[in-house]
């Protein structure tokens, strides 16, 4: 049982996400304290202490002898000139980096006292031919902000109003301010830490999406001055990728895109073999999903703040707001890597 003063931070985080996702909904009751303090390891103590601290920011209430809910009244200040239409992409927010892109969405619209109109799709709805007809309404706000892979599920997009992707590279020929972690710097900081463990073959592990591609081209090009490489593409997220590639060589690097796809990958690793991949196979993994993500087991990780990266995307639909005429912005974050800690 974690004991660190601190230790109820991970929880709210996680609490906080969810809530500003929407997975949690106002006047929703949470699950048990005790549950909670399973989940994340921390004593009942903890969890509440870590309770009342949301009681405090007036996310939730407790009910004496009823249980913990979310505040019934949640919104932001409205301002009746202008607001923002934010889609979100996930099958599932508990389980998705679009939450903790939200919530700095939403932190930073109501610190300017800007609505949002929220567009919850997973990623079959997304890719339907009607999708844009069916929320035709979004664009009948200022700006439109998409948190997702959305450019490799919608061929084009409405060019009434500007917009701001995050997690895509299509700029839809202009329409579209694009924001997402830098995947040049994350090649470099991969060549170097494949290097530094005596790497001279790696496996790149990708994904067909645009961004994902792209982490991928840029990485081959960069090792190629330091040794071979090859890349494994995939087009889905479940267990046919260990099918595909069951990381049975132990002598090469792995390079993974993106941080759902090791994810499936070290579940069937640990179902087949018992092991943990991330310390059984010299894997780095981008984008930081297994830091914030429950359920993720640990691996080295190129991460990225991605509340902080939400934030960045709602200034920049502002700034394309009130500065009409204005160009989109491709826009590249920097990762910082981060070293896994055994769990088991």
């Amino acid at each position: 049982m974690k004991t660190s003063p601190s230790l109820y931070q991970e929880m709210t985080d996680y609490l906080e996400t969810m809530i500003a996702g929407g997975v949690f909904r106002p006047g929703e009751r949470l699950m048990p304290l005790r549950e909670l303090g399973n989940r994340f390891g921390v004593s009942p103590s903890t969890v509440r202490r870590g309770i009342e601290y949301l009681c405090e920011k007036g996310l939730l209430e407790m009910r004496h002898g009823s249980g913990t809910y979310v505040v019934e009244k949640r919104s932001v200040p409205e301002n009746g000139e202008r607001s923002v239409a934010v889609f979100i992409i996930s099958d599932d927010l508990r389980d998705s980096y679009c939450a903790h892109a939200l919530r700095g969405v939403q932190l930073e619209a109501a610190r300017r006292k800007w609505p949002l109109r929220l567009f919850f799709s997973t990623y079959e709805e997304a890719g339907t031919p009607d999708f844009i007809e069916r929320h035709r309404s979004a664009w009948q706000c200022n700006a439109v902000i998409m948190l997702g892979c959305y450019d490799g599920l919608l061929r084009q997009v409405p060019r009434c109003c500007p917009g701001v992707g995050m997690e895509m590279c299509n700029s839809y020929g202009g329409a579209f301010s694009v924001l997402s972690l830098d995947p040049f710097n994350a090649a470099e900081t991969a060549a170097d830490y494949f290097r530094e463990h005596g790497m001279r073959h790696v496996k790149i592990l990708s994904h067909e999406l645009p961004v994902f591609r792209m982490r991928a081209d840029v990485f081959r090009e960069r090792w190629a001055e330091f040794g071979t490489s090859e890349v494994v593409e995939f087009n889905s997220t479940d267990v046919d990728c260990y099918e595909r590639e069951p990381l049975r060589d132990d002598s090469c690097g792995y390079y993974v895109t993106s941080g759902t796809i090791f994810h499936v990958l070290a579940w069937a690793f640990h179902r087949e073999t018992g092991g943990e991949l991330g310390f059984e196979r010299r894997i780095l993994s981008v984008d930081g999903k297994s830091l914030i993500l429950p359920g993720y087991e640990p691996v080295d990780t190129i991460a990225l703040d991605w509340q902080d990266a939400g934030a960045l995307v709602m200034e920049e639909a502002v700034r394309r707001i009130e500065q009409p005429g204005t160009p989109a912005r491709r826009i590249f974050l920097n990762g910082t890597l981060k070293t896994a800690e055994r769990t088991r």
